[in-house]
């Protein structure tokens, strides 16, 4: 967030961590606002503070099922890997023959002891 709230380009190479938090900070065009925030890090980062506050839940809502999608793209991925592997498909039985571990490797490789 720019000084008065607006959005800016930030450089991920100039950045802080504070309590856990990174605040990453706009440098460009000899321009750099980190060197800003050092000298005045306290009033900054409370206003920095006030500022996210107001845009978590917006940012929340805007990523509300990205999760969701994310696990069922995994979910389905697993699932073909699984069909692939126990039905024998051609695929899989001509991966492991030359390497020289089929069947055993086909259908051991994911059992752990």
């Amino acid at each position: 967030m720019g000084n008065s709230g607006e959005k800016v380009e930030v450089d991920p190479g100039t950045f802080k961590l504070i309590d856990g938090k990174i605040y990453l900070f706009y440098n460009f065009y000899f321009n750099n606002t980190l060197k800003s925030w050092n000298k005045m890090e306290a009033e900054l980062k409370a206003k920095a503070e006030r500022i996210g506050i107001k845009l978590l839940p917006k940012m929340k809502n805007k990523f509300k099922y990205l999760d969701v999608i994310a696990k069922g793209v995994a979910a389905f991925i697993m699932l073909q890997t699984l069909y692939f592997k126990f039905s024998a498909s051609p695929e899989s039985v001509y991966i492991f023959s030359t390497i020289g571990m089929e069947p055993v490797g086909r259908i051991g490789s994911g059992i752990e002891n």
